[in-house]
């Protein structure tokens, strides 16, 4: 699915926090999303899963097309949630259940697919991140590497056309930050267009199809994985060479 943004603004209070920002991401692509803290980078996130709104703008993601300066009612914004994914950067597993109940409460309460319907899914998902073994165990016994793979997977449940990252790097082990993103690398393969928020330009050198270089709200730069050899602005250039 195409996400296609168009002149978005977001302001908290007296302070703008989103200038007029645009950018599109091709179905299957993986659009990485770089910038100092304080750019915007989070707020276009929750933007594009609607948990959050903008006082002006468009937005086609998901199949659904949406006009910001309208109101937005919850149903549509829950429908669209069904079809985008997100990864949150603290992983928000829910400590009293098991990692394999993690995975089936989403499908039980939103699709009302029942536990025979979606457990075949969950272990398939936890064998195919390495995780079979851990199906029982408790989100605290986990490590941060493999939280973030359970939480992953966790989205993945919902059989999601787009999946957002917010900082899925954070914290990790060089090892555990290979591992998400050859995840990352693999999910593109299956056609998931995949929008990703991180600090770690490394990692994002090595998943990215296109990137978005922000600073204070506003899209400096935007364009194909080359614009990591090749910046085309003095202050994405500035960026990397630190």
């Amino acid at each position: 699915m195409t996400i296609y943004a168009n002149n978005i603004s977001k302001s908290y209070c007296d302070f703008k926090v989103l200038h007029e920002v645009s950018f599109t991401c091709e179905s299957g692509g993986i659009l990485v999303i770089l910038g100092p803290s304080g750019a915007g980078k989070s707020s276009i996130l929750r933007m594009l899963n609607l948990l959050d709104s903008a006082e002006s703008g468009e937005l086609s993601i998901g199949g659904q097309y949406f006009d910001f300066t309208q109101p937005i009612t919850e149903r549509r914004a829950l429908g669209l949630r069904r079809k985008v994914g997100m990864v949150f950067q603290q992983y928000h597993l829910w400590p009293h259940m098991t990692v394999i109940e993690n995975l089936l409460e989403a499908p039980r309460c939103v699709t009302k697919e029942s536990v025979k319907q979606s457990t075949p899914r969950a272990l398939a998902l936890l064998e195919d991140f390495q995780l079979a073994d851990k199906a029982n165990c408790w989100p605290l016994e986990l490590s941060g590497g493999q939280q973030q793979r359970v939480a992953i997977a966790r989205a993945l449940m919902m059989r999601p056309d787009v999946l957002l990252f917010d900082e899925p790097t954070a914290a990790l082990d060089p090892k555990s930050t290979s591992k998400v993103a050859n995840l990352v690398l693999g999910l593109a393969k299956t056609g998931i267009t995949q929008v990703v928020v991180t600090h770690d330009v490394d990692f994002a050198k090595k998943v990215a199809t296109h990137v978005l270089y922000m600073e204070q709200g506003k899209v400096v730069e935007h364009g194909c994985k080359n614009s990591f050899s090749a910046p085309q602005s003095q202050e994405f250039r500035h960026y990397l060479s630190h």
